[in-house]
């Protein structure tokens, strides 16, 4: 992510990250370039749970991101 984010930065495009686990420290990401990220798991589990779980886990994602974006366009999409 870090990388991508240098990269994008450089060239002025905006960089959200889609992830499986956000780590510890994830926040200083921002001075690379990052504009947000967005965890696949919306709770702690396990990563067998995260895979069985994995198609709703990204539908919910795909929303959220949707939504987070499409407000900022829109605010009365929300």
């Amino acid at each position: 992510v870090a990388g991508v984010s240098t990269r994008c930065a450089a060239r002025h495009v905006p960089v959200v990250a889609l992830v499986g686990a956000v780590a510890e420290g994830a926040e200083a990401l921002y001075a690379q370039g990052l504009i947000s990220y967005f965890s696949l798991c919306n709770r702690p589990m396990s990563e067998a749970d995260a895979v069985h779980e994995a198609p709703g886990l990204l539908e919910h994602l795909a929303e959220n991101v949707v939504r987070t974006w499409g407000s900022r366009l829109n605010p009365a999409l929300l």
